[in-house]
């Protein structure tokens, strides 16, 4: 005899209500991410290329989703090396000096290792993240000695085991801190430039607004309408972030990783393109390529003139510094 059942009868296939749930927040937050990517690019691009009086009228242009890329990888740099320090620092904060203390009144020793530690403990995250950042998109950081990086990784994991192995008292953090501490004075010393000084200004940044923004939006969660103005808020800051970002990073970062450092070039121009009135009186001249767009190439030429030269002007490009392309 079969034993095929009835159809009726047949174990009916249920859903994954978590894939599904997870099928849906993805298609919810892909787009989101995609619009916010050519959004803060947009405003990166033009706060950059403004510094030069350049205004780019295009709308839809690939080049401001690569300027948004950079400014979502220093945004993932942050959430990497700072999200959870920072939330684990204010716990602590909240607890108070008592914390690291095996009085039950700190002293006033206990009370200025607390603020050293808490001090230090942000600094090196902020160092190793401006570190990361720097060193893949902007390589500001200087010639370093062959013993500095070996040095700087040993202390960095020497310096999480102590974290991980350690217990709450008090000489356990001060030990902690003198071994951040040295992270932090190798790094200025041997590695970072001027440039790390503004990437880590932006982190601080980021670090003082989600901050604020996830405390507050904890202590409102029966208040949608509250919510809705911190994720507006949230917003609109990382709007003005990505200007910041765009106006004193975005110029430094390679250009062969979608930033807008200049690129020195020599360019010979079809002059039958160009017309008599032009700045331009001479067939090939020495310029910074500072922005390329799908029709136009925008330059700064030697005495500071800003021109936009038309594409099909251009019959050849030699560049002058082939790293940074």
């Amino acid at each position: 005899m079969s034993d095929v059942q009835p159809e009726s009868k047949r174990p009916e296939l249920q859903d994954d209500p978590t894939g599904r749930h997870s099928f849906d927040v993805a298609t919810k937050l892909v787009p989101a991410a995609v619009a916010a990517t050519y959004l803060y690019g947009f405003l990166v691009l033009t706060s950059h290329l403004g510094d030069f009086g350049i205004t780019t009228a295009g709308i839809l242009d690939a080049s401001y989703f690569v300027a948004g890329a950079t400014f979502m990888y220093l945004i993932v740099t942050y959430v990497i090396f700072l999200f959870r320090p920072v939330r684990a620092l204010t716990v602590l904060i909240k607890a108070g000096p008592q914390a690291m203390s095996k009085h039950t009144e700190p002293t006033p020793i206990d009370i200025i290792c607390f603020l050293l530690y808490l001090l230090i403990e942000i600094c090196v995250h902020m160092c190793l993240a401006a570190f990361v950042f720097s060193s893949v998109l902007v390589d500001s950081t200087q010639d370093a000695s062959s013993w500095t990086l070996p040095m700087l990784l040993i202390l960095i994991v020497f310096s999480g085991y102590l974290t991980g192995r350690l217990g709450s008292r008090p000489w356990h953090y001060n030990l902690i801190s003198v071994s951040r501490l040295a992270i932090i004075v190798l790094f200025f010393v041997s590695i970072a430039t001027r440039d790390t000084w503004l990437i880590i200004g932006i982190l601080g940044i980021l670090s003082a607004l989600f901050d604020y923004v996830i405390k507050e939006f904890r202590d409102r969660k029966g208040s949608p309408e509250q919510q809705a103005y911190l994720i507006g808020f949230c917003a609109l800051m990382l709007m003005a972030i990505a200007m910041l970002f765009g106006n004193v990073v975005y110029g430094k970062i390679k250009r062969g990783y979608g930033g807008g450092a200049p690129v020195s070039a020599t360019i010979s121009i079809h002059r039958d393109q160009i017309g008599h009135n032009t700045i331009i009186d001479e067939s090939t001249i020495l310029a910074d390529v500072v922005h390329v767009s799908d029709t136009d190439l925008y330059l700064v030429l030697a005495d500071s003139q800003h021109v936009v030269l038309s594409r099909s002007a251009v019959l050849w490009i030699t560049l002058l510094d082939p790293d940074q392309h």
